[in-house]
């Protein structure tokens, strides 16, 4: 749920968490249950790499480059409101880009263990678009 958040210098900033991103909301409550008790709240400053892997990275705020080979020229984007990480289910021997903060930016990471155990309820071997049922 969205909050308001004082920082101490009279603004007002939202405080956003897994179950306010519109994909997180889409999954069936089964989904949602499982992974969110494992989902970890994460800020990155802008120029910053995502360091972690193989995680689900569930874009809350803010924007992330995606850099083929660790090159310098961004191939494409991940806004807010969007997932990072699906490639790694769908083909996880692949290369992958390098994602970057392209400003600051929010997301919410689900980890591997909470993929596979959302797979396991789901009764699928990875965690894809594809492969979530219907509530």
């Amino acid at each position: 749920m969205i909050s308001l958040t004082n920082t101490g210098c009279g603004l007002h900033r939202p405080h956003l968490d897994l179950v306010d991103h519109p994909v997180f909301q889409a999954l069936p409550r089964s989904i949602q249950s499982i992974a969110q008790p494992h989902s970890r709240l994460m800020t990155i400053p802008s120029g910053e790499p995502l360091v972690e892997t193989g995680f689900l990275s569930f874009v809350l705020a803010g924007v992330l480059g995606l850099f083929p080979h660790g090159d310098r020229i961004c191939a494409a984007t991940v806004v807010a409101g969007s997932v990072h990480g699906w490639d790694h289910a769908l083909e996880p021997d692949a290369d992958r880009p390098t994602a970057k903060a392209l400003i600051d930016t929010t997301f919410c990471q689900v980890p591997p263990l909470a993929s596979s155990m959302v797979s396991a309820a789901n009764g699928s071997t990875a965690l894809s678009p594809g492969s979530l049922p219907d509530d």
